[in-house]
């Protein structure tokens, strides 16, 4: 019995939600006809226009972006310095070296 009470205040409470949404099937208001007009003066597309538009050519110049990525690509292998040969002691002192820069307030590097 008490599960059917609960089912009805479940019910009621959707029941009140429900009634408490906005109706959007009314009208629209007044200013809506007026700003529209203005924005289709304005020069804005329809939508139904802009589906056909089409891009003409290619949109991207894929080639070209190839050729760079490549460039590129070997740029960087060619300048690559290798494997770093930098011991922890002679880290430690670039670092101490940066700290003491710092401290000085110039500006390290």
């Amino acid at each position: 019995m008490i599960r059917f009470g609960y089912a009805f205040v479940a019910l009621g409470v959707i029941g009140g939600c429900a009634s408490v949404l906005p109706d959007n099937s009314g009208t629209v208001p007044a200013w809506f006809e007026t700003r529209r007009e203005e924005v289709i003066k304005e020069g804005y597309p329809s939508l139904t226009n802009t589906v056909s538009l089409r891009a003409e050519g290619d949109l991207a110049p894929w080639e070209k972006i190839a050729s760079d990525l490549e460039r590129s690509q070997r740029e960087f292998r060619e300048a690559d310095a290798g494997a770093v040969a930098t011991t922890a002691s002679e880290m430690r002192a670039w670092a101490e070296a940066q700290r003491s820069l710092v401290a000085k307030g110039e500006e390290p590097y």
